[in-house]
């Protein structure tokens, strides 16, 4: 795996918090939130309202923020033509798979699963299989469990994995400061 912190992609110079690459997964964007269950007041498909101290903030959906920062890498991946498909009905989409999803650092599994139940529509906002929670990510956790968890949130596997020099140019467009 290949990991990066809060760097600036695209000609917006948008900041993901995590983005991840591994050779067969592809490029992962983890938007990650402290929020917990109580501080979220108000959710629907486009923001989610958040108790932050004495005020309530509206903010982005978080996975809709995530998918957008996806899309902006993406497209930026897809003008180098060594990332992308030289042939098929796919040409010119990038020759590996992205995905995205949402990082709780303060909301369990088991609570979560609860707030679906009670608000169903929340489920639908953010599936389950989108979102990672504090205790599937703890040092505690098996690597192999979380590796399952976080390969859930990219269901895609494209046949061959990327090679050396294409991880290379990822590297390069992503973090252009190592570029040598």
């Amino acid at each position: 795996y290949l990991l990066w912190y809060d760097v600036p992609v695209g000609n917006k110079r948008l900041h993901p918090d995590f983005i991840i690459l591994h050779p067969l997964r592809g490029l992962i964007v983890l938007e990650v939130k402290d929020w917990s269950l109580d501080t979220i007041k108000v959710f629907n498909p486009d923001s989610f309202t958040v108790a932050m101290g004495n005020q309530e903030i509206t903010c982005k959906n978080p996975l809709e923020q995530a998918r957008d920062y996806a899309l902006a890498i993406a497209n930026q991946l897809q003008q180098d033509k060594q990332l992308t498909q030289a042939t098929g009905p796919h040409r010119g989409k990038l020759a590996f798979p992205y995905s995205y999803g949402v990082v709780f650092t303060n909301i369990k599994r088991k609570d979560l699963d609860k707030a679906y139940f009670f608000e169903p529509m929340l489920e639908e906002i953010l599936p389950s299989t989108l979102v990672i929670c504090q205790d599937e990510m703890l040092p505690s956790t098996d690597p192999l469990t979380f590796q399952e968890r976080l390969w859930n949130l990219a269901p895609y596997q494209f046949g061959e994995p990327l090679t050396p020099a294409q991880i290379d140019r990822i590297r390069w467009h992503i973090f252009p400061e190592i570029r040598i």
